[in-house]
Order: C-alpha cells, then structure tokens, then sequence
C-alpha cells in the first residue's frame, strides 16, 4: 500500500537526555504499583475506515461529518482499577476533578483478590502531561487526593500507559 509518511514530533537533545535519565531511574521501580488513568474518545456509529480492496473496485461507506462522541475516563493498574466514568462533554480541569473526586477515593477502587494487604496504602498515581491533567488547580487536588504518590514523566516521554493499550483494543471491538 502507498501510504501517507507519518508525522512523528521531533525529540529535543534535552528531552532525549531526561527520557534515558528517567529510564535509567525507574529501571528497578516496582511497576506493579501503579494506577496508570487515561480518557479516549470513541465515536458513536464509527466504521472501520480500511479493508482490503481490488484496484477498480473501491469499497464506499457513507459517513457522518461530526458523529457524536462518547468520552471515557479509567483508571487501572497490575491490583487494581476503578470504574468507568463516562462524559459527552470536552474535558476540561474542572471536569477531570471532579472524575477524580468520584473514582479515585480508597473505597471506589476494585481490588483484584490476590492484592497485597500494604498496596492499598501505597499505590502511586500516574497521568499523562495534557495540560487539563498538569493545572495547578488539578495538581493541587491531586496532592490532597494522593499526595505524595503521584508519579511524574518527563514531557515526550515513551508512552508508559497500560491503559492506552485498553482503549486500543476496546476500539477496535466498538468499531
């Protein structure tokens, strides 16, 4: 297939040394601990977009220009996740607060059954860079939430997130 060239941003010397800095020291980090959190959008009634085809005889689908869309907030980890939070409107710092308030508290979490007794206690936190996650408001939150246990990623930093591979998959069966 002739593809368009994928657009990769460019990694700065200065990011590539604080990426191996950071590699370097969590090489030993006991991931197992982490709650890793992400939001995807799913379109409502999206198709898939690619299938084989023969030249000259092109497959069609019709489309809608702006589908509704579905947001998704979810929290998960090796012991633990929480429950879905579901939202149709654009997030927002104040929105991803209150998702927060609503998910992150000790009794909201589902323990799977072979979880360490300690863990409850020690879990860390781990979120994205987006600027709505970073806000001093929300960081200030997070403190009160979590505090010392929040985990922090250099900016352009390898994509460490389990739950990206979640909302891949999950895409992929909507569609």
């Amino acid at each position: 297939r002739w593809l368009v060239k994928q657009k990769v941003e460019a990694l700065s010397e200065v990011n590539k040394a604080k990426n191996i800095d950071y590699a370097l020291e969590m090489n030993k980090f006991n991931w197992k601990r982490v709650l890793f959190s992400d939001e995807k959008s799913f379109f409502v009634g999206s198709l898939e977009t690619h299938c084989w085809q023969e030249i000259g005889k092109r497959v069609t689908r019709s489309f809608t220009r702006h589908p509704p869309k579905l947001h998704v907030w979810a929290a998960a980890g090796y012991y633990m996740k929480s429950k879905l939070f579901f939202f149709t409107e654009n997030l927002t710092s104040d929105l991803y607060q209150r998702i927060l308030r609503q998910r992150l508290p000790e009794d909201h979490l589902i323990y799977a059954p072979d979880c360490p007794p300690s863990l409850p206690a020690k879990w860390v936190f781990m979120q994205d860079n987006d600027p709505k996650h970073k806000s001093n408001d929300t960081m200030n939150f997070l403190q009160e939430r979590v505090g010392g246990r929040i985990l922090h990623h250099p900016s352009q930093s390898p994509d460490l997130n389990i739950v990206e591979d979640l909302w891949s998959y999950l895409d992929r069966k909507v569609k």
